[in-house]
């Protein structure tokens, strides 16, 4: 849905990227508490599988979702579900990379708009 969105304004643009970054906190946070609930339901994905669930579960969510971080971010995506998976990779790191990696993309978004100017 964010993905398909037309940004016509800086002050839109800034606004669209913090709903895109919100909803990816928000789908990383689901994988870890997901991936939580099978390690404690399936004791031999808690040491070996527990980076493969967590991948195969934010791939599906954001495949589901129709949420991508590069469309997200006005890159040119020719395939959605190539976004997707690279998408369902970074959220199944975790919330703390998702912030991060967002923080850094908008920082460095802003220091490009100064430039610009």
């Amino acid at each position: 849905m964010f993905q398909r969105m037309t940004v016509h304004s800086e002050v839109l643009g800034e606004v669209f990227v913090v709903e895109t970054a919100t909803i990816l906190v928000l789908l990383a946070v689901v994988v870890e508490q997901v991936v939580g609930i099978i390690k404690s339901a399936i004791p031999k994905v808690r040491n070996s599988y527990s980076a493969l669930a967590a991948i195969i579960v934010g791939i599906a969510l954001c495949a589901s979702t129709e949420v991508g971080v590069l469309a997200a971010l006005n890159v040119p995506v020719v395939y959605p579900a190539i976004d997707y998976i690279v998408s369902g990779l970074l959220i199944s790191r975790g919330a703390n990379l998702i912030h991060d990696l967002l923080h850094n993309f908008s920082t460095y978004a802003k220091t490009r708009t100064t430039v610009r100017k």
